[in-house]
């Protein structure tokens, strides 16, 4: 779900942090994250881990490890820090929109066990991907439009340091 992770991430972050110098290229790879992690990690493992990796992209675990690598290697107000620091909030609201809280088997995989909760069914996630992609297609073209990215300087802008003229 692209637009829904895309969309979410930037309106939830704009809304409560409103921090018009925060580069959300980080925080949209964020939101992003864990889906690729499944797709290319997963994609690569053998047949019997695969879902032990799926778990491990959508889950705390995951966040945390990236937090404390952002901790560990970089300096206190830095640039790096900062971004470090935006892609942990992408993937958390990645979590939140995937709303793992419901199923906690998944979201605080592997401390409740290695075999996790049941999903929600297919026709669930199927009405919800539908809704969710173009709720999140509508937000993000209202926020291009808003930030006039036809302008080829707003959009370089975006582009090159991350921030909307919005």
């Amino acid at each position: 779900m692209l637009f829904w992770h895309l969309g979410g991430a930037i309106a939830v972050f704009r809304i409560v942090f409103k921090d018009p110098s925060a580069d959300i290229r980080f925080l949209a790879s964020g939101a992003l994250l864990p889906d690729l992690f499944e797709l290319v990690v997963g994609g690569m493992a053998t047949s019997g881990t695969s879902y032990l990796i799926r778990f491990l992209g959508h889950s705390l675990l995951f966040c945390l490890a990236i937090l404390i690598g952002t901790l560990v290697f970089t300096r206190r107000p830095t640039p790096a820090r900062r971004r470090g620091a935006l892609l942990v909030v992408g993937v958390i609201l990645h979590l939140v929109f995937d709303l793992f809280w419901i199923r906690p088997g998944l979201l605080f995989w592997p401390l409740l066990g290695w075999e996790p909760n049941p999903p929600v069914t297919d026709w669930a996630i199927s009405i919800g991907s539908v809704g969710g992609e173009l709720v999140g297609l509508i937000y993000l073209t209202w926020l291009a439009y808003k930030a006039r990215l036809g302008n080829a300087e707003n959009l370089r802008t975006l582009l090159k340091q991350g921030r909307l003229h919005a």
